[in-house]
């Protein structure tokens, strides 16, 4: 029950932006991306029933092990999206495309949050 309702809390984590844009933004592509929250949504809940239907016994096997391979994969996946974000601000940027100043702001995010995050966790441990 623990790992469906851990799974279903990051699935509305993640859907949330694409589910708060859909709906208040008046684009021509706000239905495509109402669409892609309730994607995220559907599949992370039906992960999550098939997590619930597994009991007790798929909660036990959610140990250590199970965060190290967590943290190592979100470690991964982070430096992946790094370097792709940053690629892709470094291109627009070339090209002289005026989005490559805007797409500069995400990309200061991105790092901002990561320096915060490690600081807190520096300062916690």
């Amino acid at each position: 029950m623990r790992t469906a309702r851990l799974t279903m809390m990051l699935a509305a984590g993640l859907a949330t932006p694409s589910l708060l844009v859909g709906l208040l933004s008046h684009g021509p592509g706000a239905r495509r991306v109402l669409e892609s929250g309730f994607l995220v949504l559907g599949v992370c809940a039906l992960a999550a029933v098939w997590m619930w239907r597994q009991g007790a016994r798929i909660d036990r096997e959610q140990d250590e092990r199970e965060t190290v391979i967590m943290g190592r994969s979100a470690t991964f996946t982070c430096m992946v999206v790094a370097v792709a974000i940053q690629a892709y601000s470094s291109w627009l940027f070339a090209s002289g495309d005026k989005a490559g100043d805007v797409f500069f702001w995400v990309v200061a995010a991105f790092y901002a949050v990561f320096v915060s995050a490690y600081a807190y966790n520096r300062i916690r441990a």
